[in-house]
């Protein structure tokens, strides 16, 4: 059966097309930048840590080298103001393009301001890929990068963060 759209006035919660899943309200945006970095997923070694094990069990890799879970969310590490590993967000970007992305690792707060974007680039997004896969797909750059170091400069990822929303009835803890 078809999932029924309905609101539900507690917090302002809309039913997604997806069953069990709740768009929550808005947070804030912690930053706009449209710098969007990646890294590889086998630089994750620590087999007991949550991130390892959350990829392990939830994660695959596409077509793209995205690691993507069963409804689409696409791996990324994000900062300490996004709350636990498992966590899902749709960021929406001046381009119109909207990020579902799920929490699978957690950038250092000695590596962001406030727990969000990275002190040296800016980057609140980066995107946990499989580099050879990701490289075959977007094509290697001259600096021997995937889209030289920023999916922004694929159109697919293309702009700057306008909205975040968290995304509730996480399913994994």
């Amino acid at each position: 059966t078809k999932p029924v759209l309905m609101q539900i006035t507690v917090s302002g919660a809309i039913m997604l097309g997806e069953p069990n899943v709740l768009k929550i309200d808005y947070m804030p945006v912690c930053s706009s930048s449209s710098v969007k970095t990646y890294m590889d997923y086998r630089a994750i070694t620590s087999v007991s840590s949550k991130q390892y094990q959350f990829i392990k069990a939830n994660m695959t890799v596409n077509e793209k080298g995205l690691l993507v879970d069963h409804n689409g969310y696409v791996a990324v590490a994000l900062g300490s103001f996004f709350k636990e590993i498992g966590s899902k967000y749709i960021f929406t970007l001046d381009s119109g393009v909207e990020l579902k992305v799920v929490k699978a690792d957690e950038k250092s707060d000695a590596h962001t301001y406030s727990g969000c974007g990275q002190r040296w680039d800016g980057s609140v997004i980066e995107f946990i890929v499989n580099k050879e896969k990701a490289m075959s797909y977007f094509g290697n750059s001259s600096n021997g990068l995937v889209l030289n170091g920023n999916f922004n400069n694929s159109t697919e990822f293309k702009g700057k963060i306008i909205s975040i929303e968290r995304v509730g009835n996480n399913d994994y803890w």
